[in-house]
């Protein structure tokens, strides 16, 4: 009988300590879980960032867009992929997210494609953005006459982009309630 005691207080240690595995576990992802992609991006915490993130831009989330671009763009937690992140700064740009604005025009910049980076920053100063300002000026002077009517042409293009990508919003919000 004393094995008997023995072998089940063996079990039931041996559960209870499993049981509290379990427990810290769920605790664990639980926390990460309700950490927003931008804390963890903050934090440093570049993986954790890019897995909160990818899910959260399932459901259009430009901020998670414009997060999923800054990690892709600079290798943070993924390997590095300039056109994956350039990717999503225009899947956030199509929800008129600044920053998203402001990282293409300065990616634009950097490839001596000022009439890019011009609608760009633009569209950044028409969101609010006093930044985008002085970058918009130095692009302006690269661009003659001709370009920079066109960048204004190109910038009436993508602003109806936007508030069609805005109207399809609403109507998934008006269906989804």
């Amino acid at each position: 009988m004393p094995q008997f005691i023995s072998l089940n207080q063996s079990l039931l240690n041996s559960h209870k300590k499993y049981t509290f595995l379990f427990l810290m576990l769920f605790i664990n992802i639980n926390l990460h879980a309700s950490e927003s992609c931008t804390s963890l991006y903050e934090k440093g915490k570049f993986t954790q960032a890019f897995n909160k993130c990818s899910i959260d831009a399932t459901n259009n989330s430009s901020n998670a867009h414009y997060i999923l671009g800054q990690l892709y763009t600079n290798g943070l937690g993924v390997e590095k992929n300039i056109n994956k992140g350039i990717s999503y700064y225009r899947q956030a740009v199509l929800n008129n997210d600044v920053d998203s604005q402001i990282a293409l025009g300065k990616f634009h910049v950097s490839n001596d494609n000022y009439l890019q980076s011009h609608i760009f920053f633009s569209l950044a100063i028409d969101n609010g953005s006093l930044n985008a300002l002085s970058f918009k000026n130095e692009a302006e002077e690269s661009l003659t006459a001709q370009e920079l009517e066109r960048s204004k042409a190109f910038l009436n293009i993508v602003k109806a982009a936007i508030e069609q990508q805005r109207k399809i919003q609403q109507r998934k919000q008006l269906v989804s309630n």
